[in-house]
């Protein structure tokens, strides 16, 4: 069935997954077409291991230490595909701005009820 229906996705990047989605997505891996695989890459925002915490103060420290970046595929530095300057520092860029939703949608309602009729 997957060959019916292209590949539209260049890149799919899961910014700091966590600990379940990393042992869901091990198990699944084998079973998902090899060109969606090598679409779908992880970054983390942290240091060498996928994530910030030790593991210990939720019961995971012994999973977290046998699933490390290189066991799980393509880990990519977020800087390849984005400029840190304009991505959010919450996010592992620069940008000091935070986006609100409460602020920002307002005004894009707006903009496409006066530029898409």
């Amino acid at each position: 069935m997957q060959s019916h229906y292209p590949e539209r996705m260049y890149i799919g990047i899961i910014l700091n997954p966590p600990t379940i989605f990393l042992v869901l997505y091990k198990i699944i891996s084998p079973f998902i077409d090899p060109e969606t695989k090598r679409r779908v890459a992880f970054a983390s925002t942290s240091g060498n291991d996928y994530n910030s915490g030790s593991g210990s103060e939720n019961g995971h420290a012994s999973v977290k230490k046998k699933i490390k970046k290189r066991d799980m595929g393509p880990w990519v530095d977020l800087d390849d595909y984005f400029d840190l300057n304009l991505l959010e520092y919450k996010l592992g860029g620069y940008a000091k701005w935070q986006y609100i939703h409460e602020v920002y949608w307002p005004h894009i309602v707006e903009f496409y009820k006066n530029n898409c009729n």
